[in-house]
């Protein structure tokens, strides 16, 4: 039972939409979606009902509520005893297309997993661009190495260290959220947003755009800003 599913579930009765909590999360509504459907299936019990346009705890999910509050304080307890010095551990996983890029991943993976050994790597390859994101959006990976850039303006190959973030950018009209630099004007950062309204404006991915850039969902973009440090070594085939 993966604990951030609980916390989209808590996150999901807290503002009693799938949309809101997608939201206030930074993720796409469909890895909301695909999220209480794992626990679901763990489970085996329905934890929402929907009448009309709300949704309604069941009782099997107001059951799990408490449990899944006290497993959350328990885990944030646990990590609280490391504070700053604590070491990252958990699993990453990964997918990539099938490329001459596997070939240098293996290097890649051998120094993240040197500075952080408690870390379990699992990578996965795909075919192509639109097999990676349906792995992301069903929650089968954290991250999938997929961006050819813009004709005129290609995504830069090659291995970089990460530089300089931040969490948002303008241009023009639009907001690019937790941004991560890894060479020159080459930056990971989420898909376009209004920044009037705070809309989508252009939720596109894998596809020849974003001026060479990274584009992924806000999700994915935050984790990249929240877990890989700066200095960490990062390969763009």
């Amino acid at each position: 039972m993966e604990v951030r599913n609980l916390i989209t579930f808590l996150k999901i009765i807290e503002t009693g939409s799938f949309s809101k909590a997608a939201e206030q999360l930074t993720y796409s509504q469909s890895t909301v979606t695909v999220q209480i459907q794992q626990l679901e299936e763990e489970i085996g019990v329905q934890l929402f009902d929907r009448i009309g346009k709300k949704i309604y705890v069941t009782e099997k999910g107001h059951e799990l509520e408490a449990y899944a509050q006290q497993i959350i304080a328990l885990t944030q307890q646990a990590a609280a005893i490391g504070g700053e010095e604590q070491e990252l551990q958990g699993t990453l996983r990964l997918a990539c297309l099938d490329s001459p890029f596997t070939a240098v991943l293996p290097d890649i993976l051998r120094e993240y997993h040197c500075a952080h050994p408690k870390v379990d790597i699992i990578v996965k390859t795909a075919d192509n661009v639109f097999f990676a994101e349906r792995m992301l959006s069903q929650n089968e990976v954290d991250l999938a190495f997929v961006a050819p850039g813009a004709p005129s303006t290609p995504t830069v190959g090659g291995v970089f260290k990460v530089q300089s973030k931040g969490y948002y950018f303008d241009s023009g009209s639009s907001r690019c959220y937790w941004y991560t630099q890894f060479y020159g004007n080459y930056l990971f950062h989420s898909v376009l947003y209004n920044k009037y309204t705070g809309g989508l404006a252009d939720g596109r991915l894998g596809m020849h755009l974003s001026h060479g850039c990274v584009r992924l969902e806000i999700g994915n973009a935050k984790w990249i800003y929240d877990t890989v440090p700066s200095g960490t070594t990062v390969v763009v085939y």
